[in-house]
C-alpha cells in the first residue's frame, strides 16, 4: 500500500569463499511509507489543475521521484490531490494520448502488478507514468488574460533578464501560449514598448 523504495542490503551469499560474480550487495524495492503530513503538505501545495498543470506535473514527478509509487498509491495520490472533474481530464487525455502513440496503453483501470524488479516490469512503471505526468501536463486551460500580461512590467531596481523571466510565465500562464508554440517576437513586442 506504501511507496517503493530501491535499498540495498548485504548479499549473505558474498563472502570469502564466494564466486568473484557474486554481488556483495543486493538491490531490493519494498514499500516506503508517506512521511506524516506529506498528504496534507501536498494537498495545501498543489495549485488547481485548470490554474498551473505545469506545477501539478512537476509536484507530481517530484513525488514520483522521491517514493516510487505503484498502481494503488497514484490512485490515492490522484484522489487527494486533484477534484473528481480534473482527475476525469488527467485519464481523459491519457486515453487521447494512448490512441495517438504507436504501442502506448492508457492508464490501466486495474492493478497491473509492475514487477519493478524486472525490466519489463520497470520500463511498464515508467511508461505509465510518465504517460499520466503529460496527460497532467496537458490538460491546462489556457486562459488568455492580456491585462495580466500587461501588468507585468520591468521594476525600477529589476534586472532586464529576470523581468524577461517573469514575463515569459505570465505570458506561458496568462498569454494562451505553451512552451512549444511560445512565439518570442510578440513576447518582445510586450516586452519593449
Amino acid at each position: 500500500m506504501f511507496p517503493m523504495k530501491l535499498d540495498y542490503i548485504p548479499n549473505l551469499r558474498a563472502g570469502p569463499g564466494a564466486p568473484p560474480e557474486v554481488p556483495a550487495v543486493t538491490a531490493v524495492m519494498r514499500h516506503k511509507p508517506w512521511k506524516q503530513g506529506d498528504l496534507i503538505m501536498w494537498q495545501s501545495k498543489m495549485p488547481r489543475l485548470r490554474d498551473d498543470a505545469e506545477k501539478c506535473a512537476q509536484m507530481l514527478s517530484g513525488i514520483v521521484t522521491d517514493y516510487t509509487p505503484n498502481w494503488s498509491d497514484m490512485k490515492t495520490l490522484l484522489r487527494e490531490l486533484f477534484q473528481m472533474d480534473e482527475q476525469d481530464k488527467i485519464f481523459q487525455k491519457d486515453r487521447e494520448i494512448a490512441q495517438r502513440g504507436q504501442g502506448l496503453n492508457p492508464w490501466p483501470t486495474e492493478d497491473p502488478n509492475w514487477n519493478l524488479a524486472t525490466t519489463d516490469g520497470m520500463q511498464a512503471y515508467r511508461a505509465a507514468i510518465g504517460q499520466l505526468l503529460e496527460a497532467t501536463r496537458q490538460c491546462g486551460e489556457r486562459v488568455t488574460n492580456w491585462t495580466k500580461v500587461l501588468e507585468c512590467r520591468q521594476k525600477p531596481d529589476e534586472h532586464p533578464s529576470d523581468c524577461w523571466t517573469r514575463l515569459k510565465a505570465t505570458l506561458l500562464k496568462y498569454g494562451g501560449m505553451t512552451r512549444e508554440n511560445f512565439q518570442e517576437p510578440l513576447a518582445i513586442s510586450v516586452f519593449v514598448e
